[in-house]
């Protein structure tokens, strides 16, 4: 079910993102993308790895940015930690144009963890910051894209 679900979703995907199945893994995805103009990521080349489980669509993908990148929602390993693709708060509904929309999303606006007391509510939103330091720079964005900048081949 899950690769029949993913080669149907192959064809549909919109063609802003240069995606492609791997030869030898077909439950491997492979994104590259290049960031639109005022953009922290501008002319830097983003490539993303997204792992689907044979248990698709009702157990998430894996994105993982290789080589990782300087951003408040991804890890030193490169992997995307965002509440969307966790085991628990995930859908069957979210197909693959959903997810790499939402990808491309995350990258110029983060999610950053907000607390139950600062939204009047009895549970925290799930979400974590994968990166502390690139949550802190956010807003610093000179210091910001030094760091990025100093980790990243620019294209």
């Amino acid at each position: 079910m899950a690769l029949r679900r993913l080669k149907v979703e192959f064809r549909s995907v919109d063609a802003w993102f240069n995606l492609h199945q791997r030869i030898n893994d077909p439950y491997i995805l492979e994104a590259d993308f290049i960031h639109h103009e005022n953009s922290r990521y501008t002319g830097i080349k983003l490539h993303c790895e997204i792992v689907f489980p044979q248990s698709y669509p009702f157990t998430p993908p894996i994105v993982r940015f290789n080589p990782p990148i300087f951003h408040p929602n991804i890890t030193s390993t490169g992997v995307l930690s965002v509440p969307f693709i966790n085991k628990e708060k995930w859908t069957p509904a979210c197909g693959l144009n959903v997810l790499l929309t939402s990808i491309w999303s995350i990258i110029d606006d983060p999610l950053f963890p907000i607390k139950a007391s600062d939204k009047g509510k009895e549970e925290d939103d799930g979400c974590e910051c994968a990166n502390e330091h690139a949550r802190k720079l956010w807003d610093n964005i000179e210091d910001f894209k030094t760091i990025l900048y100093s980790m990243i081949d620019i294209e």
